[in-house]
Order: C-alpha cells, then structure tokens, then sequence
C-alpha cells in the first residue's frame, strides 16, 4: 500500500501530539542508554507504540536500568505537553495511562518521586527537544520513523528523589 505524502502544514494536531508522545518515550530510553526497537503512531486511532528493548523487565532489571525506565515512561505525557503548549492540539492524560500505571508500580522501588521524575524527564527533553520537533511531523505522516533516536550526550542520571 502507497501512503499518501501529507504537507506538514496539513497534519492533524492531534496527531502531532500523539507522535510527539511517543518520541518522547524514545529520546528518554535512549539518552539512557535503553534500545528503542521501533517508534509507530496509527493515524486511524490517534494511538502510538515505542518498543524498548524486549529483555527489559522491571521485575529484574537493576535500579539504574529501573529509573531510565520509569522516566521514559513518564516522558511521553511530558512531551505530548510540552508539544501542546507550542504547538497546539489536544493533549490529554487519558492517553498515558498504561505509562502512568506502570510508573506508579514501580516508583518507590525505583526511589522516585512523581514530580522529580516528571521535571527530569523534561529536562531532558529540553536538551533534545530538536530531535521531536524534526522527527514528529515524519511519524504523523509515515507511521514510524526510525528507531535510533541517539541524543549526542547522556544527561546525568539522577541519583536521589
């Protein structure tokens, strides 16, 4: 099937923030050092999927690999906001859910806090906010873009709440 070239100016807002959501998955797990396998949005359910490395499990994973986890988690919601407030479109929690969930499982074990996780995963999206304002429009219009997104450094890991 041939897709259909959409001009960025037509993309849908909405599906913007979706792409946005998920690259911010993405720019997180690999700042940290986490394989991301595959970053897609589904135009159709304004729905998303970043695969992360499939031997990452948080029931066994140590606390570092835990924390860049759960901050990747959260990072989506974070982007999918910081994309609304500059761009416009409807953001909604609704969305993250499952990444919220999974956050709140495994955060105390990970010893952090929802707002220390909320502003480090902005953070570093601000360092590499470039890296979603150039790959977003690509997913909303292919579908999936490819899965190295690599920031140049690794940002601190933070060790305390």
């Amino acid at each position: 099937m041939r897709r259909r070239f959409i001009a960025e100016d037509d993309l849908d807002p909405d599906l913007l923030i979706v792409a946005a959501h998920e690259l911010g998955h993405a720019v997180l797990a690999s700042a940290y050092g986490i394989t991301v396998v595959s970053i897609e949005v589904d135009p159709a359910a304004y729905t998303g999927l970043t695969r992360r490395d499939p031997n990452l499990n948080y029931d066994q994973c140590s606390i570092e690999v835990l924390r860049a986890g759960l901050l990747g988690d959260v990072a989506g919601f974070e982007a999918e906001r910081m994309w609304g407030a500059r761009h416009g479109g409807h953001v909604d929690r609704a969305g993250s859910t499952t990444d919220l969930t999974q956050f709140a499982r495994y955060r105390r074990r990970a010893d952090l806090t929802t707002v220390g996780a909320r502003r480090q995963a902005r953070l570093v999206l601000r360092q590499h906010w470039a890296t979603v304002e150039r790959l977003a429009p690509q997913l909303a219009r292919h579908g999936h873009v490819p899965a190295v997104v690599s920031p140049p450094h690794p940002p601190p890991f933070p060790h305390h709440r």
